[in-house]
This record gives structure tokens, C-alpha cells and sequence, in this order.
């Protein structure tokens, strides 16, 4: 419009929304479907585009196949068949006789661009010297799958990952929980033959981290007690040492000495949260049976 004083659109970008691909018209049918029936007369004149990223790329010519990897994951075939799939566009060109059957998703740059920044990498130095170290990998290593699902996924409304607007917190907190869900996990399998007290004794650096804590107590519904001493191997060193020189009774008293944390309880209201998390976790497993049978295989039957 600002070109020619014109409101008009192209039939290649049209065909994502509410045009006839084969009639190359507005459709009734489907503003109807939106209940917009009766406002053909507010879209746009319709004209021919140029399929100028196409030409450009010297496959606006039937059965090539042009990946883009830019503000958007695009893959067109340039095709005569009208073909159409909820898997794919199929939009029309500059030719009346050729479509572009696009399958597209937002999971290129965007997604490069957003671990970049969590990287802290913010200058094209730094970049180049990461695009260097990933390109001196050995190719045949393996090296973690990062799927791109930040802003959307063309598996579905369910199939995501982080998204565009996670931060390092949001990473480190499902760092967290995923540590939280092996204890889970080893847990479950030792309630199958033991018992224990209600209270559970927790230790290690992470659980000098509030948030671990109460993370721990929200997955396993229990309640838990932090060992506050700085290091609990020496101590337990120490400890011997002790009883062995009589200053201690016994290796019970000597316990006695250890200095705990107030009593954390789960939340009630984490408590369904949790219960689909460590639900969802038993078929985790089965799923990703293949991934690392392929890794398996890959690596000469050795995992790396």
C-alpha cells in the first residue's frame, strides 16, 4: 500500500489464511467456518507474487526441495500437484500451474538466537569463535539433541521444550527437577523392599539451596531434614577418630552431635503438579528406547 496507494496482498502469502488454493480466490467456506461470513468485501485485492526467495534460489521449478533455516524453519517442494495437509501450506506462485507445498515451523533462528543469548554470547566474535569450537567436534561424536521447541512445534500443541521466554533461572530450576526425579526414581525402586522414617535426611552441596530442598520434599510428598554440617564425610572421619579415643561413648552419640535443618514439608498445592510429573516419568524410559539404541549403534555398540 505505501508503494502504490493500493490494499492488496499476494496469493502466496494469502494461501496461509483464507484463500481457495485451487480456485485462487477468497474462500466463503472458510470465513464461514471462522463465522466471518459476509466479509469478503473487507480482505484485501488479490495479485500474483513474485516467489522471489524461490527464484532466487533457482527452485521454482517442479520436485525441488529448498530448506530455509531464518526467522522460521521452511521447507517447500515446488510442485503441480494442489495437495494439502495439516502437516504443510500449499501456496500458490507467480505460475498459475505451480504450488509450493511449505512446511514450516518456528524453530530456526529464534531458537539459535535465544541460547546464544543464554550463552552469553553477544558479539559476532564470541559467536564466531563457538561456530569454530562446534566445528572442530569429531563429527561421529555425540553430543546432546536440543530440540527447538521455544516458540511452537510442528508435532503439536503438547510437544515443546523451553520456550522463547525461559531464562537461565527457568533452566537451572528444571536442572533441578530433573536431579529431583532420580531420586524419585531410585527411591520408588527401594520402597519396593525397604521402609524408612518419616523424615528423610537430606545432604550434599544442592542442599544448601532452599529451592532443592522444598523441591525435594514437593516430589518424594515427605518430609525433610538438611544436615547443616559443612562437610559430612569429615565429620564422620572425625567422628571415629573420636569414639576410638573415648571422648564419645558411641558412634550414636557422636551422631548426636550433627546439627540439622528445621523440618521442610511438601506443599499441598505442588502436590498434583508432582503427581503428573512422576507419572509422565515412567514412560520416559520405553520412549527413548530407540533414541539410545541408535546412539548405541552409532558409537559401535558403546555408549560414549
Amino acid at each position: 500500500m505505501r508503494l502504490t496507494g493500493q490494499i492488496s496482498t499476494d496469493l502466496s502469502d494469502a494461501s496461509a489464511s483464507v484463500l481457495d488454493t485451487r480456485r485462487a480466490q477468497w474462500s466463503p467456506q472458510i470465513l464461514d467456518a471462522y463465522g466471518l461470513g459476509g466479509l469478503e468485501h473487507l480482505l484485501p485485492e488479490l495479485q500474483r507474487g513474485g516467489d522471489a526467495a524461490a527464484i532466487g534460489m533457482g527452485v521454482l521449478i517442479p520436485d525441488r526441495l529448498a530448506p530455509v533455516a531464518g526467522s522460521f524453519n521452511t521447507n517447500g517442494v515446488t510442485t503441480t500437484r494442489d495437495d494439502v495437509d495439516p502437516r504443510w501450506q500449499s501456496r500458490l506462485s507467480i505460475q498459475p500451474d505451480l504450488w509450493i507445498a511449505m512446511s514450516t515451523s518456528p524453530t530456526a533462528s529464534p531458537a539459535l538466537d535465544w541460547l546464544l543469548g543464554l550463552l552469553g554470547v553477544t558479539d559476532s566474535a564470541q559467536r564466531g569463535a563457538l561456530f569454530a569450537e562446534a566445528a572442530d567436534l569429531n563429527p561421529q561424536h555425540d553430543v546432546p539433541v536440543v530440540l527447538p521447541f521455544l516458540y511452537s512445534s510442528p508435532l503439536g500443541a503438547d510437544g515443546s521444550a523451553v520456550h522463547g521466554w525461559h531464562s537461565r533461572a527457568h533452566i537451572l530450576r528444571g536442572m533441578f527437577e530433573g536431579i529431583v526425579l532420580m531420586h524419585y526414581w531410585h527411591t520408588s525402586a527401594l520402597a519396593e523392599r525397604f521402609h524408612w522414617d518419616k523424615t528423610i535426611v537430606l545432604g550434599g552441596g544442592s542442599s544448601h539451596s532452599e529451592l532443592y530442598v522444598q523441591l525435594v520434599a514437593n516430589a518424594l510428598r515427605a518430609s525433610i531434614q538438611v544436615v547443616h554440617n559443612e562437610e559430612a564425610g569429615a565429620f564422620g572421619a572425625a567422628a571415629l577418630a573420636a569414639v576410638s579415643q573415648g571422648m564419645f561413648p558411641s558412634i550414636q552419640a557422636a551422631q548426636e552431635r550433627i546439627v540439622r535443618a528445621r523440618v521442610v514439608e511438601p506443599t499441598t498445592e505442588s502436590a498434583s503438579y508432582w503427581q503428573d510429573v512422576t507419572a509422565a516419568l515412567g514412560g520416559l524410559g520405553s520412549a527413548l528406547d530407540p533414541w539410545w539404541a541408535w546412539q548405541r549403534n552409532a558409537q559401535g555398540g558403546e555408549l560414549a
